[in-house]
Formats: structure tokens, C-alpha cells, sequence
């Protein structure tokens, strides 16, 4: 094995944004993976691998984020397949698998009953090797926010459309991925 494996942190969250850096040749979000990881209310945090080269360079990241279901009016404790990424140069070396089978190894040690998650094109053929099943497909899902009609509003008044456009792009700004 030419890397090693440690489990997320707060400490390691810097590394996390430089692998993020690294796979999408963009820096996220100011905070981004420090509000997404903030799973405290849960009472279980960083549930999480990152590979390292020798050197120290993070080249790998696996994760889910605890969260809690109801079912039949019972809350249990479940976690959302999140984040998956390997740099460009260390693909197709098993590290998805390898990161993937300890974070769920960390699941079953922190008593986190559920993993689910919908994944993309990317990550569904690794995802199926892994032993998951596919239930539903999903096509898109949409948010509606009651308000004012400003869609129709900035349609009918010309000079509206940009700063409309601009304030969409902004509101979903922290929860948009490429």
C-alpha cells in the first residue's frame, strides 16, 4: 500500500479543502466542509477516511454525515453517503473501497443503523460493488419556497431578469456541487 489511511478531524478539514482543490481545480467554499462536517448535534462527528501519500498530501476522501431518521416514530441514527473524491493522479488503485469499508466499519463501532445516499455517475459503479442496492431513481428534486412571484415578476420587467439571476445564484451558492 503506497499510502495511509487516518480518520477525518477538525484538524484535518485544511486537507480536505486542498483534495477538494485538487479534484475540481477549485477551492470551496469558505467553510464549506467545516459546516457540512459539524454533525455535533448528533453527538458523532467525522465519520471519515482521507488517504495520504508518504509525503503527506491528502490524495483520497471518503465520508458520511450522521444524521437521524424516524420510522414508526422511533428517531434512530443513520448517516448520508457524502463526499467522495480521489486526485487525478491516484485513481483506479481500490482506494474508494479501502475508504469506503472503514468508514462503514466506523458506522457499525458508533452504532449508525442506516447508510444511505444517491450517487452519481461517478461514484454508482463503486457504490454497486460495494454491496449497495438501488431502490429508486431519481431524476431531480425541486425546493419551493413560497414568496413573492419574483420568477414572473423579473420575466415581465426586463431590467429585473439579471439582478434576479444573480440573487438565485447566490442563495444556493453553499449548497450547489459541481
Amino acid at each position: 500500500m503506497e499510502y495511509r489511511i487516518e480518520r477525518l478531524n477538525r484538524d484535518k478539514i485544511t486537507d480536505l479543502e486542498k483534495l477538494h482543490e485538487a479534484v475540481y481545480s477549485k477551492k470551496p467554499v469558505k467553510d464549506y466542509y467545516e459546516k457540512k462536517y459539524d454533525t455535533s448535534y448528533t453527538e458523532v462527528e467525522y465519520v471519515g477516511f482521507i488517504a495520504y501519500q508518504i509525503s503527506g498530501e491528502p490524495i483520497a476522501y471518503y465520508g458520511v454525515i450522521p444524521c437521524f431518521i424516524e420510522w414508526k416514530n422511533e428517531k434512530y441514527l443513520a448517516a448520508q453517503s457524502a463526499d467522495t473524491m480521489t486526485h487525478p493522479d491516484h485513481r483506479y488503485k481500490g482506494m474508494f473501497s479501502d475508504l469506503s469499508n472503514k468508514a462503514f466499519e466506523l458506522c457499525r463501532q458508533l452504532n449508525i443503523n442506516l447508510v444511505f445516499g444517491f450517487p452519481n455517475q461517478n461514484s454508482y459503479h463503486g457504490a454497486i460493488k460495494l454491496g449497495w442496492k438501488m431502490t429508486e431513481c431519481m431524476e431531480f428534486f425541486q425546493i419551493n419556497i413560497e414568496s413573492l412571484p419574483l420568477k414572473s415578476i423579473s420575466n415581465k420587467i426586463k431590467f429585473l431578469q439579471i439582478p434576479y439571476k444573480l440573487g438565485g445564484k447566490k442563495c444556493f451558492q453553499n449548497i450547489k456541487r459541481k
